[in-house]
């Protein structure tokens, strides 16, 4: 499961085509941003997947998931 996807300078480039049930409507929004060559700033989205398994455990974050949001930061 893809945790993070990066936009901006350091777009995620990988097979899977972003699409707006992976990233959220403002995430898929960004990153097409991005790459019709707008100017956005580089940050990250939380893929709808990591808020999903976050919610079904009560809002709490694993080891895997809060590294890999430090990592983002």
């Amino acid at each position: 499961m893809t945790l993070v996807r990066y936009f901006g300078p350091r777009l995620d480039e990988d097979s899977a085509e972003p699409t707006p049930n992976a990233l959220g409507s403002k995430g898929f929004g960004l990153e097409m941003m991005v790459r019709l060559g707008l100017p956005v700033p580089p940050g990250f989205t939380v893929t709808t997947a990591l808020t999903a398994a976050v919610r079904a455990r009560g809002g709490r974050l694993d080891a895997t998931e809060r590294a890999a949001i430090t990592a983002a930061l």
